[in-house]
């Protein structure tokens, strides 16, 4: 039988402990390995009993002898800030994906097993683990010297409100070396974040010939975590301008970009250049403080038209009246070339 024995978080040898009700300690059992050959083995019987009374506890712990090292280690698959710990903001009701590198750090030729625990905010997040998208228990088997991408998806439960927080601790160790373990933490936040980003492609200011309409492009993208119902409102329309937003309310992904189109007006009847300022804000819905408002510009010149038609309708006059003028030259060619032809024939027939 090997020799075996207690001892606490600090080293110190012990052989019984006090505790209050309600509370729990760590001890640790030390097992000095007296084989010599790989595989030797034993196995100790650990029993826990209260003293002055018949009740207690039993387990049966083995002990295998190796030469080979054995060992896990795990890591974020993108690191933050402080190593071994990534940080997570979800809405209520929020989920998302974050991965983890899981390394077999041992060298036994045949590989192992690693076991990965999660604990922590059990009541207020669930958990799932998938490698290649099929979706493990506790384990997964690694060859000497590989590495798994290792997916952890997180998920807040039904009736978690905004404010709660706590750490999630992912550790991973061999199966063959339980006593060794590596772990990263989760720092988890339950957290509503609006955040559009509103962007406009282009100068902010168009001049166009009355009665042309200007057309700005602009983006809207979603950089919070929640699914936004946006709204894109205009200014007053002054002075007989009119403002039109094409497709003027959506719902937004988060990650996602809409393109939009803003399409400003001039008033029917303009006797003079006219400069017309406005706005146009992307917010979520009923949220304005979350609003992004950008600033238009339109300048519509009459000055430079012809008639106060649109420059469409120039190019198509001019475009006419260009073809009407080198129709009406090739007229006026056969006919005189035609007048030609009967003065020459009326000499011919005078010298005849």
């Amino acid at each position: 039988m090997w020799e075996s024995s207690f001892s606490d978080s600090d080293g110190n040898s012990i052989s019984q402990i006090a505790l209050d009700p309600g509370q729990s300690s760590q001890v640790y059992l030390d097992v000095l390995v007296e084989g010599e050959e790989d595989a030797d083995s034993a196995r100790v019987l650990v029993r826990i009993a209260i003293f002055g009374t018949s009740e207690s506890s039993e387990h049966t712990v083995s002990v295998v002898v190796s030469n080979y090292n054995y060992g896990m280690a795990v890591s974020p698959q993108s690191p933050g800030e402080i190593p071994g710990q990534t940080d997570v903001t979800l809405p209520p009701g929020g989920a998302l994906s974050t991965f983890f590198w899981i390394d077999n750090t041992g060298d036994y030729p045949a590989g192992d097993k690693a076991v990965i625990t999660i604990t922590g905010l059990e009541s207020s997040v669930s958990r799932s683990m998938f490698v290649d998208g099929v979706e493990i228990d506790n384990s997964i088997q690694i060859p000497r010297e590989g590495r798994v991408l290792l997916e952890v998806q997180l998920k807040v439960m039904e009736g978690v409100s905004n404010g709660v927080s706590g750490i999630i601790k992912l550790s991973a160790a061999s199966e063959r070396n339980a006593a060794q373990t590596t772990a990263v933490d989760v720092m988890i936040q339950v957290m509503t974040i609006h955040n559009l980003t509103f962007s406009l492609e282009g100068d902010d200011e168009q001049t166009v010939n009355y009665p042309d309409k200007a057309f700005f492009k602009m983006f809207v993208t979603n950089n919070g975590n929640v699914v936004e119902d946006v709204e894109i409102i205009s200014g007053e329309s002054l002075r007989g301008w009119t403002v039109d937003v094409i497709d003027d309310e959506f719902q937004l992904p988060p990650g996602e970009t809409r393109e939009i189109q803003v399409r400003a007006t001039p008033p029917s009847e303009l006797l003079s250049d006219d400069t017309y300022r406005f706005t146009v804000i992307a917010q979520p819905e009923g949220i304005p403080v979350a609003g992004q408002p950008i600033e238009l510009t339109v300048v519509s010149v009459t000055s430079n038209s012809f008639l106060n038609l649109s420059q469409t309708t120039q190019d198509l006059l001019v475009y006419g009246l260009t073809g009407f003028g080198a129709l009406l030259v090739i007229v006026l060619f056969m006919r005189s070339r035609a007048e030609n032809k009967r003065i020459i024939r009326a000499l011919e027939q005078d010298d005849s």
